[in-house]
This record gives structure tokens, sequence and C-alpha cells, in this order.
């Protein structure tokens, strides 16, 4: 027998243009001069291990208008995914967001990644 095939959701803010213009062309500079991946600029408001019917269904009553975010500084780590990063601060709106998609406030980092590397 099978095991039915298990999937994880990410779901992400985008930035909106000219902003995800930037971002877009700063992520395939950095991939090019280290070698990296290239992808798309986001912010992960929340990941789960939903179902696909179960993500329509959230994102049926995902609350709708601009998210806007104050960028705090240019960081990095040695986690893959977090090379180097644009952390942000919080918003309440942001806060809502996760909260409608299962995120809990207390592991919430918004950032947006620049680069992803092993260092």
């Amino acid at each position: 027998m099978n095991e039915p095939e298990q999937f994880v959701i990410a779901y992400w803010l985008l930035p909106a243009p000219p902003v995800r213009n930037f971002f877009r062309e700063t992520i395939q500079n950095l991939a090019a001069k280290y070698e990296a991946p290239i992808f798309e600029p986001h912010l992960t408001l929340a990941v789960g291990a939903d179902s696909a019917d179960e993500a329509s269904e959230r994102l049926a009553h995902f609350p709708q208008g601009l998210v806007e975010l104050r960028a705090l500084e240019v960081a990095w780590t040695s986690k893959y995914a977090k090379t180097l990063f644009v952390r942000f601060e919080s918003s309440p709106r942001a806060l809502q967001l996760r909260a409608s998609l299962g995120g809990n406030e207390e592991a919430f980092d918004p950032h947006l990644s620049l680069r992803y590397k092993r260092l």
C-alpha cells in the first residue's frame, strides 16, 4: 500500500513593483556573483503541512489589502535560506495575516532573503 503523498505549503508575501524588480535584480546579481540559486523575492508568512484543499480554504478567507513593512537592517546568518537578507519590522497587519494562516507570533522574523548559499 502506498502512503499518501505529503507536502508542505509556504505562504508568501510578494513585494509590489517596482520594489519587486529591485529585489529580483539584486537576487540575480548576487546569484551570478556567488554561484547561488535564483529565486523569487518573497517574505514567508507561514509554513504548514496543509492539504491542497485546506490551503485553498485558507486563501479563500485570506484578508485582502496592502501590507507595508519598514526595513530595519541587512543581516546574515549561516543558514542556507537566510544567508543574506533584509529584516523588516513586523506590523499588526502582517501578524494578522500570519495568524490567519496558522502561524504564531513568537517565531516570526519577517525578512526577505537576498542570497541562498552555504558559507
